[in-house]
C-alpha cells in the first residue's frame, strides 16, 4: 500500500456512510460529468500536441538545416516524454491526490510548449518537446484513476469511452489541423505549438472547476480540518464530522521516503512482474504505436500513390477517428448488453454487484480482428493503386480495434487492481505504449521504402495477429493469474463470484 493508504488504514478514516456528500460517487450527475470532461480535454490537448508537430517537419528541417528524419526527433522525444511522465505522476496521484497532479502538470506542460514554440535552435526545441511530453503525459494515466474515483463499475463505461476517445482521437486530429496550418503561407511551424498552447489555456479555465476525487486525499484533508477545528475550539463542544483519529498520519519525511523508494518504482515493478500488466500493455502498446506509424506512412503513401496535398493527407486521418467512435459505441453496447446484466444479477443475489473483471475483455477480443483487416486494406489497396477510398477506409477497422483494446485494457486493470495500485498499472501500460510509439515512426520510412507499402503493412498485420490471442488467454486464465499477483488486487472466485481483498 502507498503511504496515504497506510495512513488512512491506521487512523480508521472512512466515509461517514453510503451517502457521505464528500464521496465523489455521491456527486450530482452534472458535477461528475464536469470532472470527466475537463481531464478528457486535457488528454485531447496533450495527444493533439504529439501529432500536430508533424505538419511542421519539412519547414523545421529547412530552418535548422537538418534531415526530415532528424526533424522527426521532435515527435519521438515528445512521445518518450509521454512514456516516462505517467511513471512519476501515477504514484504521486496515489499519494498527494489527482488535483495536484493536474495543476502542476498543466502549468509545466504549458511552459515547455511555449519554450518549444520560441526555440531558436533544434536542440532547445527537442528538449522542450521532451519535457512537454513528460508533464503532459502524466494526465494520461491519472485520468483513469479519476474515472474510478467518480463512477461505480456499473456506470463507468460511457465516461471511460469519452476519456479513451480524447486520448486516441487526439493524434488523428493533429494532422487535420496541421495540414491546414502547413498550407497557410502566413503561418510558420511555430504555430504547431501556439495552437497547443491555446488548448492548454482552455484546459486551465476548466481546472478551476475541479475538486479532489481521490478518496485517501479527501479523507486526510478532512481529518486535518477536524484536527485544526478541535484544537481551536478546545473549550467548546466538538462539532467535527469525524471522530478524532487514534494515530496521526506519517511524518512528511516518511511519506517522501515511501514515495521515492517504493511508489515511484511500482509501475516498472508491475510491468516486470505482473503478466496481466506486461502482456496487455504490450498488445496495447503495439496498437497505439500504429497511430504513430501512420504519421510517417500516410505522407509517403498518399503523396506518392495518389498525389494528395498536405490538407488531404490530414483529412485521411479522419477515417481512424470514425473507427474510434464506432469502437467506443460498441464498447458502451457491450457494457449495457453483457457486463451490466451480470452486475445487476450479482446485486439481486446479494453479492454486492461484484463480478470477475474478465468480463471487461469482450471489447478487446472483438477489436483485435479489426487491426489486421484494416492494415491489409491500407497496404494492398495503396500498393495496387485502386481508388484512394480503399486505403483511407482501412483506417476505420484499425481505429475500431485500437479504441476497443485501449478501453478494455484500462478498465480490466482498474477492476483487477485495488485503488492504491490501479493508476500504477495504467502508468506501466502507458510507459510501454509510448516507448514503442516513439521508436516505430523513425523506422517507418525505411520499412515502407524497402519492403514496399503492401508488404510493410503485412508485417504489421502479422504482428497484430500474433498478439490477437492475448485477451482470450487472459479471459480463460485471468483468475488464476490474479491470485498469484504480488500487488493488491480485487479477487473473485470464478464459480461463486465471492469477493476477497488480497493485500500484499
Amino acid at each position: 500500500m502507498g503511504p496515504l493508504s497506510a495512513a488512512t488504514a491506521t487512523t480508521g478514516l472512512d466515509w461517514t456512510g453510503p451517502d457521505d456528500p464528500e464521496n465523489p460517487q455521491n456527486w450530482s450527475l452534472a458535477k461528475k460529468s464536469l470532472h470527466v470532461a475537463v481531464p478528457s480535454f486535457f488528454c485531447l490537448s496533450v495527444s493533439i500536441a504529439s501529432s500536430l508537430y508533424v505538419a511542421g517537419v519539412s519547414e523545421i528541417s529547412a530552418v535548422f538545416d537538418i534531415s526530415e528524419t532528424v526533424a522527426l526527433l521532435g515527435l519521438s522525444l515528445y512521445v518518450v516524454g509521454l512514456a516516462f511522465g505517467p511513471v512519476l505522476a501515477a504514484p504521486i496521484s496515489e499519494t498527494l491526490g489527482r488535483r495536484a497532479v493536474y495543476w502542476v502538470c498543466l502549468v509545466l506542460f504549458s511552459v515547455f510548449v511555449t519554450g518549444a514554440g520560441a526555440s531558436r535552435t533544434f536542440a532547445s526545441l527537442v528538449v522542450c518537446r521532451f519535457f512537454a511530453g513528460f508533464f503532459g503525459g502524466s494526465v494520461l494515466s491519472v485520468i483513469s484513476g479519476t474515472n474510478a474515483d467518480i463512477w461505480m463499475p456499473l456506470t463507468r463505461a460511457p465516461s471511460a469511452a469519452l476519456m479513451a476517445l480524447s486520448t486516441a482521437m487526439g493524434p488523428s486530429f493533429g494532422p487535420v489541423i496541421g495540414g491546414f496550418l502547413a498550407e497557410n503561407q502566413g503561418l510558420d511551424w511555430r504555430w504547431t505549438q501556439w495552437v497547443v498552447l491555446m488548448f492548454a489555456g482552455a484546459t486551465l479555465v476548466g481546472l478551476l472547476t475541479q475538486s479532489e476525487t481521490y478518496k485517501k486525499t479527501i479523507l486526510l484533508n478532512r481529518m486535518k480540518r477536524g484536527t485544526k477545528k478541535s484544537s481551536s475550539d478546545a473549550g467548546a463542544a466538538q462539532v467535527t464530522q469525524e471522530p478524532s483519529p487514534t494515530v496521526s498520519p506519517p511524518p512528511l519525511s516518511a511519506r517522501l521516503r515511501l514515495l521515492l523508494v517504493v511508489t515511484l518504482t511500482r509501475p516498472l515493478r508491475m510491468l516486470a512482474s505482473e503478466p496481466i500488466v506486461f502482456f496487455f500493455s504490450l498488445y496495447s502498446a503495439f496498437t497505439v504505436a500504429l497511430l504513430f506509424v501512420f504519421f510517417a506512412a500516410y505522407p509517403i503513401v498518399f503523396a506518392r500513390q495518389y498525389d494528395f496535398a498536405l490538407h488531404q493527407i490530414g483529412l485521411a486521418f479522419l477515417s481512424i477517428c470514425v473507427g474510434c467512435i464506432l469502437g467506443s459505441a460498441v464498447h458502451v453496447v457491450l457494457d449495457r448488453a453483457v457486463y451490466r446484466p451480470r452486475v445487476l444479477a450479482s446485486l439481486a443475489q446479494g453479492r454486492r454487484g461484484l463480478i470477475p473483471p474478465e468480463h471487461r475483455l469482450y471489447g478487446a477480443m472483438a477489436g483485435g480482428f479489426g487491426i489486421p483487416i484494416g492494415l491489409l486494406m491500407f497496404g494492398w489497396g495503396a500498393e495496387s493503386r485502386v481508388s484512394w477510398v480503399v486505403p483511407v477506409m482501412g483506417g476505420i477497422p484499425v481505429g475500431f480495434g485500437i479504441i476497443l483494446l485501449f478501453l478494455s485494457s484500462a478498465m480490466y486493470m482498474v477492476d483487477t487492481y485495488a485503488q492504491t495500485t490501479a493508476a500504477s498499472a495504467l502508468a506501466a501500460n502507458g510507459f510501454l505504449r509510448y516507448l514503442l510509439s516513439a521508436a516505430l515512426p523513425l523506422a517507418t520510412p525505411t520499412m515502407y521504402n524497402n519492403l514496399g507499402i503492401g508488404w510493410a503493412s503485412t508485417v504489421l498485420a502479422l504482428v497484430s495477429i500474433v498478439m490477437l490471442p492475448i485477451p482470450w488467454v487472459l479471459f480463460r486464465y485471468g483468475p488464476y493469474i490474479r491470485r498469484k499477483s504480488r500487488f493488491e488486487t480485487t479477487e473473485f472466485d470464478s464459480e461463486t463470484t465471492s469477493f476477497t481483498q488480497y493485500r500484499k
